[in-house]
């Protein structure tokens, strides 16, 4: 993402912006400056987001996008020579992936708006995947009891696929910052026997020249590991990480030590959450 704007807002602040190929002049004006105003536009919607973040959907120009406006978790947020914002971190968190391959929504554009030496809002913009799911919506589609040969084969599919995908993320270097089941999206259009999953909230994506360390590769698989839904069963979780290993072949000798390891850990972070919480391992 190259092209580079400075604009200056009528409150006297100014708008540093960076846009891809997908950006369209028309944007700025009919979509973020409202935003930026406080005042939503009527074919922007808000949607559900943590309380570190505000996140919108807009139809505009023929295009789908999700607009993400990042809160400030501390004091070095603020100051770009102190820290890139959340919104850089995570453009470059974006970029990274793309450039290795992976899946993950168009960036549109970046921007902060600065009040001297001062970030005071920054926001990231990507395409938005119109009908796609999260693991965790996605999963919630399958009934509990009574599942059909083609649901058991959706299922295991997926998990499948997304063991793979890590696989190869880690098998590259890179350590996705929180690779919680909600930060992985499945089109819903292609979510048939071939799912194709996006990675998203890329923030703190970090990559590995000499390969992720052994602490940050067990740390993604507990993330991915904690999902407690009666459609994962135990021999679910081992689906996963088996095709996690096919591309890590380094670790299968190791495979049992790893499985254990990512178990015991997911079962404490479990029990740290939710005190008192059955499980199946």
């Amino acid at each position: 993402m190259k092209a580079k704007d400075s604009i200056r807002l009528p409150d006297n602040t100014r708008l540093v912006l960076h846009h891809g190929p997908g950006w369209q002049d028309s944007y700025l004006e009919i979509l973020l400056m409202p935003l930026l105003e406080g005042s939503a536009p009527s074919f922007a919607t808000q949607v559900t987001s943590s309380q570190n973040s505000e996140c919108w959907r807009a139809e505009v120009g023929g295009s789908s996008l999700f607009i993400k406006f990042f809160h400030f978790r501390d004091i070095f947020d603020r100051f770009p020579m102190l820290r890139k914002s959340r919104a850089e971190r995570a453009l470059n968190g974006g970029e990274l992936l793309l450039a290795k391959g992976f899946p993950t929504p168009e960036l549109i554009a970046q921007g902060n708006v600065m009040r001297a030496y001062r970030t005071v809002k920054c926001f990231l913009i990507t395409g938005d995947l119109g009908g796609s799911f999260n693991v965790y919506d996605y999963l919630n589609k399958f009934p509990v009891a009574g599942q059909t040969a083609e649901v058991i084969l959706k299922k295991r599919t997926l998990l499948k696929t997304a063991g793979r995908l890590i696989g190869n993320l880690h098998k590259n270097g890179i350590f996705h910052g929180d690779l919680r089941p909600g930060n992985i999206l499945i089109d819903h259009q292609n979510a048939g026997n071939t799912p194709r999953l996006y990675f998203i909230d890329n923030e703190r994506n970090r990559y590995f020249r000499r390969g992720i360390p052994p602490r940050l590769r067990l740390k993604n698989l507990v993330q991915i590991n904690m999902i407690v839904m009666p459609q994962i069963t135990f021999t679910d979780r081992l689906r996963f990480f088996y095709a996690y290993l096919s591309e890590n072949p380094e670790l299968a000798p190791h495979a049992k030590e790893w499985i254990r390891r990512t178990f015991l850990r997911t079962k404490e972070r479990l029990t740290e959450k939710i005190p008192g919480i059955w499980s199946d391992f």
